[in-house]
Parts: C-alpha cells; sequence; structure tokens
C-alpha cells in the first residue's frame, strides 16, 4: 500500500485528470480509492451496503463536480495532516 503522501499525490493526479477530461476519468479515481472509501464508510455506517451506497453517491457526485475535489490540498485531513482545502 503506497504511503499517505504518495497516495495523496495519486488522488491529486486523478482529479487533475477528472476535471481536464471529465467523467472518462472517473474510472482511475474509483480503482485507486474505492476500497479505503469503502472502509471508512462501512466503519461509519456499520453496514457494508450503506458505506458502498455512500462512496457511490459521493464519486457520482465528484464526476459532476470535480472541482470539489480539486480544491483539496490532500484527500482528506487525516490522510497525511495537511489542510483540507488550497489557499485562494
Amino acid at each position: 500500500m503506497a504511503g499517505p503522501i504518495a497516495f495523496a499525490q495519486q488522488v491529486r493526479e486523478c482529479t487533475d485528470r477528472l476535471t481536464a477530461v471529465g467523467v472518462n476519468a472517473l474510472g482511475v479515481l474509483f480503482d485507486l480509492t474505492s476500497h479505503r472509501l469503502v472502509r471508512f464508510a462501512t466503519a461509519l455506517t456499520h453496514h457494508q451496503h450503506d458505506g458502498e451506497d455512500a462512496v457511490q453517491t459521493t464519486l457520482v457526485r465528484l464526476a459532476g463536480e470535480p472541482q470539489l475535489l480539486a480544491r483539496a490540498d490532500c484527500p482528506g485531513r487525516t490522510c497525511c495532516g495537511w489542510s483540507a482545502t488550497r489557499p485562494s
């Protein structure tokens, strides 16, 4: 498994690609993040299916509005300890 910094960089690259080419780049982001996101969402919901639904809903929203993720410095505050948004 990649370390937090390498993972954050991979997510950044996927986000940049999603912003540039649109929904066709979503598959790579899904492949990179889905296992971690489903585990996290399942821990929050306590139900595997609810966690999967939450991740699917989130990724669909990101496909339509990639700038939501593009503004983030890091895919999550806890992944590498940086602030969650880029300075304007």
